[in-house]
């Protein structure tokens, strides 16, 4: 029988080392339940670490785009953007 067709009420009759098992496997459950999650958490962990490394990346690249076009265009890009901004 399995822990999850075992409803409350059939506990009482059930023997010491039916209940024992049954709490045994619960158990067992619980640990791969818990080994799971916590995979799942290393996941999680390693995601936000890309996540902020491609932030970051992001970042560095609009600013060099942004020192490129001074570069190439100067100041005209400037007015260019304060004028179609207004």
């Amino acid at each position: 029988m399995d822990a999850a067709g075992v409803e409350l009420a059939d506990l009482d009759g059930m023997s010491v080392a039916k209940l024992k098992a049954l709490l045994h496997e619960q158990h067992a459950t619980l640990q791969e339940q818990h080994a799971e999650l916590l995979t799942h958490r290393e996941q999680i962990v390693v995601k936000d670490a890309q996540i902020l490394s491609y932030t970051a990346e992001i970042e560095s690249l609009r600013l060099l785009i942004r020192k490129l076009r001074l570069m190439q265009f100067g100041s005209a890009v400037k007015s260019v953007r304060t004028r179609s901004s207004s």
